[in-house]
């Protein structure tokens, strides 16, 4: 069994990886997946099980962002982080990228990089991804000042609102007011789902729930290898939820967020012709 830890083996430094590629570009794998959300999703852990296969060879690092926030540096520099000197039966390499769902350019930005990429995306209730998106950048990352969760709720609009409307036309523009506060927006899945499909045929997706995930991981694993084209592998080691400050939500705030998400999950739900059965 290979130990999910070998996802991070391999750590050269980048310009040394960009070396690599310019003298013996036959060593360098191209991703043929990709992991493009949602945020606080489950999809760190993911990651690492994907890597318990012997098939798949891993990137270099937890998330490039080549395709929102590095895409001015150009392929090569992209490139240069799937750089492989080739072990064992390892052949297919993908990446994760939590952000790539929710920006609005990447989708065309991956169609011109590889029309055929297979892609995975993994939603989890956005209610609760809300709150875990805020004690991330409250209580891990130190980001966001606002005392409570209710607090960054009502400043969100103020904060990130105006960005978010820039970043529709200004394909530069990703500001850290939008990788930090976006607690709502960020769990309206059907919108971001809408542009990829735009540029992409349905059957490219596999659309897990990550309830499903953190409670059957082997099943998921299974559909994923399905999805990618690898054999089916076993599970290296139990998902771990996201660790930190684990106050409960307030009975009222939750209520609040249903009644928020009602209808983006009603047209989720119409989009993807199945009910997630979230806050039932």
């Amino acid at each position: 069994m290979r130990n999910a830890d070998t996802i991070f083996e391999y750590r050269l430094p980048l310009a040394l990886r960009q070396a690599v590629l310019t003298i013996a570009p036959a060593f360098g794998l191209r991703p043929s997946y990709l992991i493009i959300g949602a945020m606080r999703s489950g999809t760190s852990a993911l990651l690492k099980h994907i890597a318990c296969s012997p098939e798949i060879i891993a990137h270099f690092g937890q998330e490039i962002h080549y395709f929102d926030r590095h895409f001015q540096h150009g392929v090569a520099w992209y490139h240069a982080h799937f750089a492989w000197f080739g072990r064992g039966p390892a052949r297919i390499t993908g990446e994760k990228s939590v952000n790539y769902l929710f920006n609005p350019h990447a989708a065309a930005r991956v169609r011109a990089y590889n029309e055929k990429i297979r892609l995975i995306v993994v939603l989890r209730n956005p209610v609760d991804r809300a709150l875990s998106h805020y004690r991330k950048s409250h209580f891990r990352d130190g980001r966001d000042p606002a005392a409570t969760f209710e607090e960054a709720l009502d400043l969100e609009a103020s904060r990130a609102g105006p960005d978010l409307a820039r970043m529709a036309t200004d394909e530069r523009h990703y500001p850290s007011a939008v990788r930090w506060f976006s607690y709502q927006a960020k769990g309206h899945y059907a919108e971001q789902l809408e542009r990829w499909f735009e540029h992409f045929p349905r059957e490219q997706f596999l659309i897990l729930r990550a309830e499903d995930y953190f409670a059957r991981p082997q099943e998921s694993l299974d559909q994923i290898a399905d999805h990618i084209g690898i054999k089916r592998f076993e599970l290296c080691e139990a998902p771990q939820k996201a660790s930190g400050n684990q106050d409960p939500m307030s009975a009222a705030t939750r209520q609040r967020l249903i009644e928020y998400y009602r209808p983006h999950n009603e047209r989720l739900a119409q989009l993807l012709g199945h009910d997630f059965d979230w806050d039932r």
